[in-house]
């Protein structure tokens, strides 16, 4: 079933057009009923783009500046950035294993876990017989290679 889709008023940047492309790209390629971007940078908005409605049922809302959505899962987003940013810094392949750098956990919990797994959130999502989960191996791999935690390292 079709539903109309009035356009959201936008306000973009020519620089970020790629990006809202891409972005809109991948709202049609994983199904999803909406994507917006906004960015902002020293308090001064340089791009905001709405696209699609709140679900796929007749008479949707039309997401704008106003919508608000649960961000289920939105910790994930700022361990994976952090982690991210932890490895550029440190300057260490996304592909060694987490087990080489951290040393406060037994290699056999780790597996062969790879800092990849953790940043892509592949694998396995607990760890040990005490079910350590995958964001605490992040945190402490994150807290091992930059002295920061994720907060002190992301702001």
């Amino acid at each position: 079933m079709e539903v109309e889709v009035i356009a959201a008023p936008t306000f973009i940047d020519n620089i970020f057009s790629p990006l809202v492309s891409y972005t809109e790209g991948a709202k049609e390629k994983f199904g999803a009923s909406a994507a917006s971007i906004v960015i902002i940078q020293d308090n001064k908005m340089l791009t905001e783009w709405y696209s699609g409605t709140h679900h796929f049922k007749n008479g949707s809302l039309v997401v704008t500046h106003d919508s608000m959505f649960n961000l289920y899962s939105l910790r994930k987003t700022y361990v994976g950035l952090a982690t991210a940013i932890a490895v550029v810094e440190s300057e260490l392949s996304v592909d060694r294993k987490v087990s080489d750098v951290l040393t406060n956990r037994p290699e056999y919990e780790l597996g062969n876990t790879t800092i990849r797994d953790l940043a892509t959130k592949s694998g396995a999502k607990y760890f040990g017989p005490n079910r350590i989960e995958r964001e605490e191996v992040a945190r402490d791999l994150i807290k091992e290679l930059t002295e920061f935690n994720i907060a002190q390292l992301i702001t």
